[in-house]
């Protein structure tokens, strides 16, 4: 069975004589779509033609042809080829927002000694949480996001809350702990440093009580949203002093940052009576 004869298209007419990157090959590709230029149902040109043509690789005109796919504009059909989508409708992305970032600030001392110490004398950097990137399957993971990046519309399933099972699912073990939260009560970040990021943009008072010593980061990220930090004495040997604890936050501060468990950098775990 013959297939079906691809189209001619020029994705390059801006950038005559100069290579272009994934995003220039999808926005040059999605132009041609809405203006009709390129009927629903049209067969596009394989990886290696397109790649021929352009003078690139085949890896960069996959990842273009991915991204079309994602976002619905293009349908993949096995052994026979890429095809415009009946009717396709791009993803809507929502307009990019001006924010203004908080002021920066040199980390201290100690944490910037920290980032950069590294190996020597065949000795381990244990205070680093970063895994060695000599030691990730780089081409696996490409793989797992490239397998991601096929699927129709994926982009249209996020929610900017985090993944709905997850939050459902973190919100039934916090109820069951006896706390009254719902999904939508949920909020998933990339880690604590971007939640306690999140915490301090939207809190009113710029004032927060947490243990000293304090976890670095933590200290560091407070002190570049201009949160002023009130100072609870933590001894590893003897716990926390409830009265001296009970005059500091007699001032009421805005919020209460504490690490309950092997705290950073002490590893004392609070006792039942003093949480």
């Amino acid at each position: 069975m013959a297939r079906q004869p691809y189209l001619q298209i020029n994705v390059n007419k801006h950038n005559a004589g100069r290579s272009l990157s994934v995003a220039q090959i999808v926005t040059a590709l999605k132009e041609q779509i809405a203006m009709d230029q390129v009927a629903p149902g049209c067969r596009l040109p394989p990886v290696r033609v397109l790649a021929h043509q352009l003078g690139m690789s085949k890896t960069t005109i996959q990842l273009a042809y991915d991204e079309l796919v994602a976002q619905g504009l293009v349908e993949s059909t096995e052994r026979i080829g890429l095809f415009v989508a009946s009717g396709p409708r791009p993803v809507p992305v929502a307009t990019e927002a001006i924010v203004v970032p908080p002021p920066c600030i040199s980390l201290p001392a100690t944490v910037v000694s920290a980032q950069t110490r590294t190996r020597s004398d065949g000795m381990l950097n244990l205070s680093s949480v970063f895994i060695d990137p000599d030691l990730l399957p780089h081409d696996k993971l490409s793989a797992c996001f490239r397998s991601v990046v096929k699927q129709p519309r994926a982009y249209s399933a996020y929610h900017e809350q985090g993944f709905p099972p997850l939050r459902q699912a973190i919100a039934e073990r916090l109820q069951a702990r006896g706390i009254d939260a719902g999904a939508e009560d949920i909020v998933i970040t990339a880690g604590s440093q971007q939640a306690l990021d999140l915490v301090c943009r939207v809190l009113k008072q710029k004032r927060i009580a947490t243990e000293n010593p304090a976890y670095s980061h933590g200290k560091a990220l407070f002190e570049m949203n201009g949160m002023a930090t009130l100072p609870l004495p933590l001894d590893p040997f003897c716990g926390i002093d409830p009265e001296v604890w009970e005059r500091q936050l007699a001032s009421s501060p805005a919020l209460l940052y504490l690490t309950t468990n092997y705290h950073n950098p002490t590893g004392y775990s609070y006792t039942t009576s003093e949480l």
